[in-house]
């Protein structure tokens, strides 16, 4: 029937037309579950995605507490980079100041003489 035919949904083809006879075969075989016309069968009633107290708020005490867990976490985080920042300032300075007062006693061991 098509025997030239190279390539079918993005498959490519090649040889005798029993290939192509085989491949919609296959694709008869997996469309027979579906219904082309007629009734549609029923389908079952849709459920809740969650139980119905699962989105409800938790008591105030609950939320009040955990966000107070979580605020002092946060507070402890930001005071815990500032003391780093302030301890990489700190060896940042004295490496400044080692080297500058490297560069200085270097100059004074040059012999300017020439």
């Amino acid at each position: 029937m098509m025997p030239r035919l190279k390539v079918l949904d993005g498959e490519v083809l090649s040889g005798k037309g029993s290939e192509v006879f085989k491949i919609c075969s296959e694709i008869d075989a997996a469309l027979q579950g579906t219904p082309t016309s007629g009734p549609i069968p029923e389908m079952s009633k849709p459920q809740p995605w969650f139980a119905s107290d699962s989105l409800r708020l938790k008591d105030s005490k609950d939320q009040d507490a955990a966000i107070d867990d979580v605020t002092k976490k946060f507070k402890d985080v930001l005071v815990d980079c500032q003391r780093l920042q302030e301890e990489g300032q700190r060896a940042l300075d004295q490496v400044k100041s080692s080297s500058t007062q490297q560069g200085i006693e270097h100059l004074k061991n040059l012999d300017l003489s020439m």
